[in-house]
């Protein structure tokens, strides 16, 4: 499970926040989409779940351990649960096909789904 609580991260040398207060959970075995703009902050919110950012606020849990202290290769060996993200960078307004073709949804499955 990866658990997101409150965190907060800022690049260097900026004035604004990239992840403000985000507060998220994935449960084992869900498949997670994160889509968004370019610069909305996907990337760097999974580079906190795999300690490769640590973020300035708030803290991230992978399977029980909270990321802080941990090295990026000991995250590594605790889960292979942010290796099931998908980052899309685009919205599902602007190419709602193209989103479901890269999660795996087939075009009989698309259709049925829009006629509902």
């Amino acid at each position: 499970m990866i658990s997101v609580e409150n965190v907060s991260f800022r690049y260097p040398n900026t004035s604004s926040d990239v992840l403000k207060d985000v507060n998220l959970q994935i449960d084992d075995g869900e498949f997670v989409a994160i889509m968004g703009e370019n610069g909305a902050g996907k990337t760097t919110l999974v580079k906190t779940f795999n300690g490769l950012l640590k973020p300035q606020n708030g803290r991230v849990i992978i399977d029980g351990t909270d990321t802080e202290h941990k090295s990026v290769a000991q995250l590594s060996k605790t889960s292979d649960s942010f290796f099931k993200i998908q980052i899309i960078n685009y919205s599902l307004k602007q190419s709602p096909t193209n989103w479901a073709f890269h999660c795996g949804i087939s075009d009989s499955k698309r259709k049925s789904s829009s006629e509902e």
